[in-house]
């Protein structure tokens, strides 16, 4: 697909020109085949993220956008707890670790984004901030 940024990859996604399951996969296969040099990503929650990726398109499809993040696949730090994921803080001690409280529940209310991954603590931290009213996006 390329590399743009979330604002372009956004725009594609609403305009229907590509679809957030084209996005997903580009991304899995671009964490397939750097994670084992970078060894960046903990857990890859690669299921969920399709089946939450195919559920966006639908809705985009319908009409029904969310906003600027909706069917862009995120990573999470690993210290963020989310349901039914394990979060380990990179550390063996919580190598099992899993809560019960979804991450979109207590952060981000009707998240629009897709969970693809957990990143590692040793990587260095990415957040998006977007604006509903410009319907631009920025990695900080």
């Amino acid at each position: 697909m390329g590399l743009r940024d979330i604002a372009q990859t956004s725009e594609l996604i609403r305009r229907g020109e590509i679809s957030p399951v084209e996005v997903l996969r580009d991304c899995l296969q671009t964490i397939e085949r750097l994670n084992p040099s970078l060894n960046a990503f903990i857990t890859i929650t690669a299921h969920s993220a399709q089946n939450e990726a195919a559920q966006a398109e639908a809705e985009i499809s319908a009409g029904r956008w969310r906003g600027p993040l909706h069917g862009i696949p995120i990573g999470l730090k690993d210290l963020i707890d989310t349901a039914g994921v394990r979060t380990t803080a990179a550390s063996g001690v919580y190598e099992n670790r899993l809560k019960t409280l979804q991450w979109s529940e207590s952060c981000v209310p009707q998240a629009q984004c897709s969970l693809a991954s957990k990143i590692c603590t040793n990587s260095p931290m990415v957040a998006v901030r977007s604006s509903a009213t410009s319907g631009r996006c920025t990695i900080l």
